[in-house]
């Protein structure tokens, strides 16, 4: 699903309505600063980094397969394919905060990625990652009923391999000496959804009362940090 906001066209979100703006909240919470150095995995557009730019961050690099057309200021942007081995060696130093918005479902090896992220981040860094939720009770719901997880059956992007089980995920980054911190859901609501039909949202939400729905949205956001030994 593509959102927009008040970037120019060519800049254009690729990501569910409202979910960069959530997003931006919650960095800025963490105290990151104009000097952090921020790395953006699948930048796309350019348009989450240009909320950097905005602010007057100047050490941004993005990695995507093809360059946005129109970069935003203070953007050092590296052509590369994240689904290949050792594509952290094309890119210089650690960084404070490294982001991973609407990607890592797309990754055909996710244990190389995580490899490649945990060279990326230093000690104290961040990672944010935001993915298709299949943790939630509408999702639960919809494999119930379909045998079908959403945003994996004939419906959702054919580009979309990998679903991510935050249990499973957490094993694959602790192999790499990184842990998940915290993971919630966006919108963090049983009423309102970004993706979900009407129908199972309000199924999901009557079921709810019974079954446990602690990460009730459509997407997925974690952070992870590095394991402190």
């Amino acid at each position: 699903m593509t959102a927009t906001t008040n970037v120019p066209e060519e800049r254009t979100e690729r990501a569910a309505g409202g979910l960069h703006a959530h997003l931006d909240a919650y960095v800025m919470g963490l105290g990151v600063t104009s000097e952090a150095k921020i790395l953006d995995l699948g930048c796309g557009t350019g348009a989450w980094l240009s909320r950097f730019a905005e602010r007057g961050f100047c050490n941004l690099v993005g990695i995507d397969i093809a360059p946005p057309d129109l970069p935003p200021p203070n953007l050092v942007f590296i052509e590369g394919d994240l689904n290949q081995f050792g594509w952290a060696e094309q890119i210089t130093g650690e960084f404070e905060l490294v982001t991973c918005i609407e990607v890592i479902e797309h990754i055909e090896n996710l244990g190389n990625f995580v490899r490649n992220v945990s060279i990326k981040i230093g000690s104290k860094g961040v990672f944010i990652v935001t993915t298709p939720n299949v943790a939630s009770l509408r999702a639960r719901l919809r494999y119930l009923i379909t045998g079908r997880l959403p945003h994996f059956d004939e419906r959702g992007d054919p580009t979309h391999l990998v679903p991510i089980y935050p249990p499973a995920f957490q094993r694959i980054l602790r192999r790499y000496n990184l842990k998940i911190s915290r993971v919630w859901s966006f919108p963090n609501s049983r009423v309102r959804g970004v993706t979900s039909s009407s129908a199972l949202i309000k199924l999901s939400w009557l079921l709810g009362w019974l079954l446990p729905d602690n990460l009730p949205g459509d997407i997925l956001c974690f952070e992870i940090n590095k394991c402190q030994n």
